[in-house]
């Protein structure tokens, strides 16, 4: 069964992470927003991650490497509560 994982990206790093991950064949979801931001006197809308340093993958337990995920440019470590994964359900994600 497939399962969302939180994996938290190095500063700024998000979209080197996002691409990464995909290139390795895992689903990747990493939400973005549109905002408006003064730049030198002028507004300009931007896109941004909507939670910064943070993005989920989809992943196989059993089938796929944790480890790939870890080790991957861009990624400073998955997220855990204590020992644990921390799994995202689909209903979050959608």
């Amino acid at each position: 069964m497939k399962q969302w994982l939180a994996v938290h990206s190095k500063p700024r790093q998000e979209t080197i992470a996002e691409e990464n991950l995909a290139r390795q064949g895992f689903e990747v979801y990493c939400p973005k927003i549109q905002i408006e931001r003064k730049k030198r006197g002028k507004r300009i809308k931007v896109i941004e991650a909507l939670f910064p340093r943070y993005l989920f993958v989809k992943f196989k337990s059993g089938h796929d490497s944790a480890t790939s995920i870890r080790y991957t440019r861009g990624v400073t470590q998955i997220v855990r509560f204590g020992n644990e994964l921390a799994i995202v359900s689909d209903d979050i994600i959608r």
